[in-house]
């Protein structure tokens, strides 16, 4: 199973994409949750997932399930299906829904 990799961008390139427009449409959050799923499903702006418990697995547009753990972010790019879920362990997840060119500069940096 692919695992995902922590990164860092540098200063100079946080300080050019915080210049940026961003704009937050929808946040929340599931306190740990158990066995938890989200059917497939396509959406038109950007999805920020960030594990800050337990465990759980993201797939993108039916591709292999991708690991996810606590501490770790997903960004999830707009028009591509995607689902995700948790087994037995809970876990707990911030999300938002994002738009702006903010997460393309991030995006193309990394």
């Amino acid at each position: 199973m692919e695992t995902i990799e922590s990164i860092s961008v540098p200063m100079y390139q946080t300080a050019s994409i915080a210049e940026r427009d961003m704009r937050i449409l929808l946040a929340g959050n599931y306190q740990d949750m158990h066995h938890h799923f989200l059917a497939p499903r396509t959406i038109c702006e950007w999805v920020i997932l960030l594990c800050v418990g337990g465990s759980r697995w993201v797939q993108l547009d039916k591709k292999e399930k991708i690991s996810v753990k606590a501490g770790e972010i997903i960004l999830l790019p707009p028009e591509v299906p995607h689902s995700y879920g948790n087994a037995e362990n809970g876990w707990s997840l911030l999300w938002l829904h994002c738009t702006g060119e903010t997460l393309h500069a991030l995006c193309e940096q990394i």
